[in-house]
């Protein structure tokens, strides 16, 4: 028999679609995660070889099972929805834990603990310091232009300039580029002039011409993956 598909589960289980393009809550996600085969679900929710590395060095199969939610919601920022988590687990096979978060959303609902939605045509609440500056959340994507002078809690910087001679790594993971050609064909084209090598690199993932999604999150755990961990935490110290 074949598995149901994400359109048939929701209307088995009886829940709002709207619930579906919710960002999935922490506490969701250890649930979900108690029978997870973390393992080969993992790679279908967009995580990297290195990701599922540094999940591997969990001490216990609990922690590797919720820390593959975990980095993946990390990963995805908003973008880390029930829909497209249900989506996964029924194309791998896992449908007892796609059905496990419908009837999740399904309980929220009945028990109107949901995230509210805003109503169409309503703006939704702000805060006093969300209207005095742009708030950067860690799914929103990143412009060349801010990330020269990025909005550091102690002043702006530049994240390029501070990658300096470290783009090498910073570029491999980035653009997924594992034999490191992209990055050495950026390095022969710009003459291994290291800002505008930098810049390319970075250019080509905004262009989405790496295997990476454009969100702050990767932009985050690339410059971890290389070690950069304190431009890492300056950049993660201000997004929402």
């Amino acid at each position: 028999m074949d598995p149901p598909t994400l359109a048939e589960l929701v209307t088995e289980v009886g829940i709002s679609p709207a619930l579906l393009d919710q960002k999935c809550s922490d506490e969701d996600l250890v649930s979900i995660s108690e029978d997870l085969d973390w393992r080969g679900t993992a790679p279908h929710l967009g995580l990297s070889a290195t990701d599922i590395e540094d999940i591997d060095c969990k001490r216990t199969e609990p922690e590797k099972r919720v820390e593959t939610l975990r980095k993946w919601k990390q990963k995805y920022g908003f973008m880390a929805k029930y829909q497209t988590l249900i989506d996964v687990l029924l194309k791998t096979g896992n449908t007892s834990d796609a059905e496990k978060v419908c009837q999740l959303l399904k309980q929220k609902e009945d028990t109107g603990t949901q995230e509210a939605m805003p109503q169409r045509g309503t703006e939704p609440h702000r805060t006093v310091a969300a209207t005095a500056e742009k708030v950067i959340h860690r799914g929103d994507k990143p412009s060349l232009v801010t990330l020269k002078k990025f909005p550091g809690q102690s002043g702006n910087f530049n994240v390029l300039e501070r990658i300096g001679q470290n783009y090498n790594d910073f570029g491999t993971f980035l653009l997924q580029d594992d034999d490191g050609t992209k990055v050495s064909a950026i390095e022969a084209e710009r003459l291994h002039n290291c800002p505008s090598i930098c810049e390319d690199i970075v250019k080509k993932w905004l262009q989405g011409q790496g295997e990476q999604p454009v969100t702050y999150a990767v932009l985050v755990q690339c410059l971890r993956d290389a070690k950069l961990h304190t431009l890492a935490d300056d950049i993660e110290g201000i997004l929402q």
